[in-house]
């Protein structure tokens, strides 16, 4: 005879509850990671795998242009915003415009062309709305942002510092960005002196005037004049896509090259919190060596001169972070494009605002994970550019001597294809 053994009365009740904290507490170790303070700020030191482990999300095609002939010439397309109204604003570097759309793919209108005058563009390299509404186009060199109003009328220009900025040296901006209240620019000064120049890279905060708010970092390092090499490890920064503004105003920033660690500064440049994960960066063979040192470019009285590149062993171990309209932090490493299975484009580490690791994030499509660029909008939508690489090093290797490197075969024309982020 079998007899069933029937536990006491609230015994269920017992086990119930211990298997629930069971599971919470290994949920919560999963998904938080331990929290540890060290030198008065938390550091998130989160396991190696995500919390919620991988999901994969594909590319829907809304619409493109640049396939057909008819439509728009566009250049080389580097950056992309969206307006309220769901306009897409496509910056054109090469053509020094900006290319309006409507959220259907309606041509609306191009803001702006090359020149010196008001309203006018020499090298753009970013794009953002400002603090009065207007579209602030970040100029490379000579560093300022020209201000536009959406019917592509001048708003002036604004200069990081004041206008006594520009009278002390070099100025050179990488970036710019509002969000949440608070305006970013990331840019360079170079300051000459008897021997050379001291060279600064800086990210900070600043009022509508270019009154600069707060330093939130920067990296200075000494320079010869005629110095003809290029040393990777000490040329990192922050900027090339390693910050980013939340929607409270938050700078989430990658200061360490080596390391998988984003640090997050308050709009005051508060350190507030670090979070990061165990992390092994992509070691280059030789041609990637050889394919990133031929990248660096230096002029000298007007004429492209070779120069001597030292370039590290490895890839920086985080490439780019995007931040979402719901605050999760999108984090793009030296593999995401590498080793991928077939149909997948990319792949992202996905992170809560806080910090926790929370899932891998595969993007699909048919598109080429080493040519093509995309632009994630934050709101479920992304703008994908095939053709990018090749068109983005055509741009920068006109100039050069052609008799002795021949000519350059031209690129594909562009396509800008408009997505929704679906499951």
């Amino acid at each position: 005879m079998i007899t069933k053994y029937r536990p006491p009365r609230g015994m269920w009740m017992v086990w119930f509850a211990v298997l629930v904290l069971l599971l919470s507490t290994a949920g919560g170790r999963a998904s938080a990671g331990e929290v540890a303070e060290r030198d008065g700020v938390p550091h998130v030191l989160n396991e190696a795998q995500p919390a919620e482990g991988t999901q994969s999300l594909r590319l829907e095609e809304q619409w493109r242009v640049g396939a057909d002939e008819d439509d728009i010439l566009l250049g080389v397309v580097s950056a992309v915003v969206a307006g309220e109204d769901g306009s897409l604003y496509l910056l054109d570097r090469q053509l020094c415009q900006v290319h309006v759309f409507s959220s259907e793919g309606v041509y609306q209108r191009s803001l702006s062309r090359r020149g010196e005058g008001p309203g006018e563009l020499g090298d753009p390299v970013a794009l953002s709305f400002m603090p009065d509404g207007s579209l602030g186009i970040a100029q490379a060199r000579p560093g300022k942002i020209v201000k536009l109003a959406l019917d592509g009328t001048p708003r002036g220009s604004l200069l990081p510092g004041g206008e006594q900025a520009g009278t002390m040296g070099f100025h050179g901006i990488e970036g710019v960005a509002y969000r949440g209240d608070v305006l970013a620019i990331c840019g360079t000064t170079m300051s000459p002196g008897e021997d050379g120049f001291t060279r600064t890279n800086y990210l900070g905060v600043y009022a509508e005037d270019g009154t600069e708010k707060a330093r939130v970092l920067e990296k200075s390092r000494q320079g010869a004049f005629g110095d003809r090499r290029f040393v990777e490890k000490d040329n990192y920064f922050v900027d090339r896509g390693r910050w980013a503004l939340s929607p409270d105003g938050r700078l989430y920033t990658v200061p360490e090259r080596d390391s998988y660690a984003i640090h997050v500064y308050a709009p005051d440049g508060r350190l507030e919190r670090v979070f990061e994960r165990p992390y092994q960066p992509w070691k280059r063979n030789q041609e990637e060596k050889d394919e990133i040192g031929g990248r660096v470019v230096m002029i000298i009285n007007g004429e492209r001169v070779k120069i001597e590149s030292i370039v590290e062993d490895h890839d920086p171990c985080i490439s780019a972070i995007e931040i979402m309209d719901n605050g999760e932090v999108w984090v793009a490493h030296s593999r995401s494009a590498r080793e991928l299975p077939a149909g997948t484009f990319a792949t992202y580490d996905v992170f809560s605002p806080e910090g926790h690791f929370l899932r891998q994030v595969a993007i699909m499509g048919d598109y080429k994970s080493e040519g093509d660029r995309l632009f994630l909008l934050g709101d479920g939508h992304a703008v994908m550019v095939t053709g990018f690489r090749d068109a983005f090093s055509s741009l920068f290797a006109r100039g050069g001597d052609e008799e002795e490197e021949g000519e350059t075969e031209e690129p594909a024309p562009l396509e800008v294809i408009f997505c929704t982020v679906t499951d």
